[in-house]
C-alpha cells in the first residue's frame, strides 16, 4: 500500500481577506498550483495516475485533515518556506492544502481486500461527517493499517481521553 499526496497551492490577492485566495494569483517565479510538500511541480490530482498496471487506486482523493489545518484543510503562511499554521492572519499571503489517495499493488489477495477497504472508508467518512469526531476516525485508520501490517490487534475504540497509541515501544499521536 502506498500513499500518494499532492499539494494544492494558492496566493491571496486581498490584504486581510481570506476569500481572495486563488491559484491564478501565484507568481510565475514560485511554486505552481500543484506541487510536492517542498514545492516541486506536480500534476493536478485529477491527472495523477498509478505508476503502472501493477497498481490500482483504493479510494478517491480526499483532503488530509490529520494535521493542524483549518476546517477546509488549508494551512497558511506569510510566504513559501515559512512555518504554516491552521490560523489565517492578515499577514497570510499563501496557503496550501494536502490531498491524499491510497494505491495498492495488485495481487490475488488484494482484489478481495480492496472492496472491503472501500466499503470501510465510505463508512468511516460517513461517520466522521455525522459525528465530527475526527480523532476516533484517525485512531480507527491507524489501528486498521497496523492490523494489516500484522503488528497490532484491531481495536477501533480509543481509550477515552487519550490521543495516543503504543506501537512497538513508540508512542503514536493520532
Amino acid at each position: 500500500m502506498a500513499l500518494e499526496e499532492v499539494f494544492e497551492n494558492e496566493r491571496g490577492t486581498g490584504f486581510g481577506d481570506k476569500s481572495k485566495f486563488n491559484a491564478g494569483a501565484l507568481f510565475k517565479s514560485e511554486r505552481g498550483p500543484w506541487s510536492t510538500a517542498s514545492g516541486q511541480p506536480k500534476l493536478p490530482m485529477d491527472c495523477l495516475e498509478v505508476p503502472n498496471k501493477q497498481w490500482k487506486w483504493v479510494n478517491a482523493w480526499r483532503v488530509d485533515n490529520s494535521t493542524d489545518v483549518d476546517e477546509d484543510g488549508w494551512e497558511y503562511a506569510m510566504n513559501w518556506g515559512r512555518e504554516f499554521s491552521s490560523v489565517y492572519r492578515k499577514t497570510s499571503f499563501v496557503r496550501r492544502r494536502k490531498w491524499i489517495r491510497l494505491r495498492q499493488k495488485i495481487t490475488a489477495e488484494t482484489e478481495e481486500e480492496t472492496e472491503g477497504m472501500r466499503e470501510m472508508a465510505a463508512h468511516l467518512e460517513d461517520a466522521q461527517q455525522e459525528s465530527g469526531d475526527v480523532t476516533s476516525v484517525r485512531f480507527f485508520f491507524l489501528s486498521f493499517f497496523l492490523f494489516l501490517l500484522g503488528e497490532a490487534e484491531l481495536n477501533p475504540y480509543p481509550v477515552p481521553g487519550s490521543s495516543r497509541v503504543s506501537f512497538n515501544g513508540f508512542q503514536i499521536r493520532y
